[in-house]
Parts: structure tokens; C-alpha cells; sequence
């Protein structure tokens, strides 16, 4: 600051007072290096980042310690501003952007495809991710008919960090099933029902396969679950038998040759 300073002699009888004499001085404010802004590229990380600033005893930072994305002030102030100044002669607080990129969310998980035969538990592996709860649209329970699925696993986005998205896939096949093998048997009329025999399978039912008369009728064998089940080779169309029964032949009686004279 300025100041003035005034000298004055007192009455002596060995010195003639002259005039009083002032004199003025000034004091200037001490300058201090304004501290380098920080040169770190900041990502969300989900812990408490600094925004670095050379220490210093005559000064204060502030706001340079933050956790989520975003642009932040970090101020740096003079304590005492009456006797120091920035090295550029002013004394106002300085101010620094500190900004805080959005990190990428990214979900870890093997989508190599799944192949299982109906019967057959599927296991889904399990995801990790950098950032947040990873969530599956599907579990065990929801993979179990015969068919081709997408498993969906899903990071939500959020302010800090990005959202992220994987998928696999999930083949059921079906079951196959053994032909059952046709009946050899030679049917002939007897006047009571024949049965067709085709092997019992809890899988498939047969319809047709009892018959009295004689005649040529089609033997039904049906697959019970056609979404879950086929017949080896592939198809799942029914199957169809011929089941013939012969008429049963009868034997003409022969005619009685006897010569019959009146008695």
C-alpha cells in the first residue's frame, strides 16, 4: 500500500526549527506464479479423480476433487490478496475447466452359439461389465422347447458411462425319434378284430390298427409333440401303414355222387 511519513523537530536551544517534512513510500504487493493448469485427459472411472495443481502456501484450491462425468470449476485464490498478486499484477481467483469424459460401458460375456437337444439343460453364461448391472433377458427356464432363441444381455446407460449390448444365440433341436417298424404279420378274415402291432412308444400314438372285416386300411402313427420331437431323418408327418386283411377262402362242397333208386 502507499504510506507517508512525517519528521518533525522538537524545541532545542542548539538547533533552529525549520519546517516539518513529509515523506511518502509505498509498498507493493508481492507477485506469485500463477500455477500451470492440469494437462491430465479425465474418463469417468467411478472413483474420486484430481484435478492436479502445484501446492502452494499462499494460495487455496478448490473443487479439483470430482467423482462423476461432467465439466467442474476448480478455483484457485490469493489468502491474502492485500499483499499478493498473480504475476500478471491482478489478484482476482483463477479458474480452470476440469471436465470428466463419459467412460464406455462395455459388457464381457461369451456369445459363442449354444447347440442343445430338447431334454437337455441350457446354461447360460454369466456377464461382467466395467460399469453397473448387467441384465439377461432370458434364463434357464425360458430356453426349454425345440427352437432358435437370442439371449440379450443388457448394460443401461447412465451420465457417467455408456450403455452396451450382447447377444448369443441359443439352437434347441429336436428330439429324434425311431421309426417304429411295420407289422409282417398276414391278416386273414376270421370274424373277430386283428390288431396291427406297432411297437408302444409313449411319444406317438397309433390309431387304425384294430380292423374285423377284411379289407385294406391305413395304420395312423402319430408324434404326440411335434415341437419338441421328430422322426430320425427329420420329418414329423405321420406315419402310414397298410393293413390288409384277406377274405378267407371257402371251399365249395362237392356234390354228392351217389345214384338214389325209388324205395
Amino acid at each position: 500500500g502507499e504510506y507517508s511519513l512525517s519528521v518533525e523537530l522538537f524545541e532545542n536551544p542548539n538547533y533552529v526549527i525549520g519546517t516539518t517534512e513529509t515523506a511518502k513510500f509505498t509498498i507493493t504487493k508481492k507477485a506469485v506464479e500463477k500455477p500451470a493448469a492440469g494437462t491430465t485427459s479425465f474418463v469417468y472411472t467411478g472413483n474420486d479423480q484430481t484435478y492436479t495443481i502445484a501446492a502452494n502456501d499462499l494460495y487455496t484450491v478448490s473443487g479439483n476433487f470430482q467423482k462423476n462425468a461432467g465439466t467442474y470449476n476448480v478455483t484457485v485464490a490469493l489468502k491474502d490478496k492485500s499483499n499478493y498478486k498473480w504475476a500478471d499484477g491482478d489478484s482476482d481467483d483463477l479458474t480452470y475447466t476440469f471436465t470428466i469424459a463419459k467412460a464406455t460401458g462395455t459388457i464381457t460375456v461369451d456369445t459363442t452359439t449354444i447347440t442343445k437337444t430338447y431334454g437337455e439343460t441350457v446354461t447360460l453364461p454369466t456377464a461382467k461389465s466395467n460399469f453397473g448391472t448387467v441384465i439377461c433377458d432370458k434364463t434357464a427356464a425360458d430356453l426349454v422347447n425345440a427352437g432358435t432363441y437370442t439371449v440379450t444381455y443388457t448394460l443401461a446407460g447412465t451420465s457417467d458411462y455408456s450403455g452396451d449390448t450382447k447377444t448369443l444365440t441359443v439352437i434347441i433341436n429336436k428330439k429324434a425319434v425311431e421309426k417304429p417298424a411295420a407289422d409282417t404279420t398276414s391278416f386273414v378274415y376270421t370274424g373277430k378284430d386283428q390288431t396291427y402291432t406297432i411297437a408302444e412308444s409313449e411319444l406317438y400314438t397309433v390309431s387304425g390298427n384294430v380292423k374285423k372285416n377284411a379289407g385294406t386300411y391305413s395304420v395312423a402313427v402319430a408324434l404326440k409333440d411335434k415341437t419338441n420331437y421328430e422322426w430320425v431323418g427329420g420329418t414329423t408327418d405321420d406315419l402310414t401303414f397298410r393293413f390288409v386283411i384277406a377274405k378267407v377262402r371257402v371251399i365249395v362242397p362237392q356234390a354228392d355222387s351217389t345214384s338214389f333208386v325209388y324205395t
